[in-house]
């Protein structure tokens, strides 16, 4: 999986989420359209993280992606959250964020 991604979308990813979208498609460095289902979003330090998943319903692999965009980007850009501090701070935040949700996340 690519480490970096564009929103396909010309439009802000902040206002594309704030609607909460079933699923938001990336195009990755080759291309290829990757779909990604926002569970959830948050703001932590400054920065935009969604929670992503690659299945609709029932379980599937979640991850963490930071929006890298700068406000001249034509287009959002996310990187995966790699960096362990900042990955274990942010799912700390969506754990919370979704124990009230009933889906269970695990690290």
């Amino acid at each position: 999986m690519a480490d970096k991604m564009n929103h396909a979308d010309s439009k802000r990813a902040e206002d594309a989420i704030r609607s909460f979208p079933d699923h938001i498609v990336f195009v990755d460095e080759n291309g290829d359209n990757v779909t990604f289902y926002v569970i959830e979003q948050t703001r932590m330090s400054g920065m935009d993280y969604l929670l992503v998943t690659d299945q609709k319903d029932g379980d599937g692999e979640c991850w963490i992606m930071k929006d890298i965009s700068t406000p001249e980007s034509p287009e959002s850009e996310y990187e995966f959250v790699e960096d362990d501090v900042e990955l274990d701070a942010v799912f700390q935040i969506f754990e919370e964020l979704m124990s009230d949700s009933g889906i269970d996340i695990t690290n």
